[in-house]
């Protein structure tokens, strides 16, 4: 490492307390939609403006091990209906959160 380079505690404390809220925003998220993936399910909806609405909402919270339950759950529900969105949205997924996750590239 470079001796010029040098981080402040300060900085790193506060970065440290900023991914802190950002967990806790991304529980609260999973949170107020939870209810709204419960219904769907229960209630056997299968409109798909409001599923995939929803599944735009949960991708944000998928970071967290609560989101992606709940984002889970509604594909596992979702792919008797509409297994091709499924797939769209693993793949938005993967795109997202996955490190080792490599779009092919039809041109190769």
């Amino acid at each position: 490492m470079d001796d010029d380079f040098k981080l402040d505690p300060k900085f790193l404390s506060e970065i440290g307390a900023m991914a802190e809220h950002l967990n806790e925003l991304q529980i609260i998220g999973t949170e107020l939609l939870t209810p709204e993936v419960d219904s769907i399910i229960r209630n056997k909806i299968t409109n798909e403006k409001t599923i995939e609405h929803l599944f735009d909402q949960l991708l944000s919270y998928a970071a967290c091990d609560k989101g992606l339950a709940l984002f889970k759950r509604l594909l596992r529900y979702y792919y008797p209906i509409n297994p091709g969105s499924v797939a769209f949205y693993i793949n938005a997924y993967r795109e997202m959160y996955d490190d080792d996750y490599q779009v092919e590239d039809d041109n190769e």
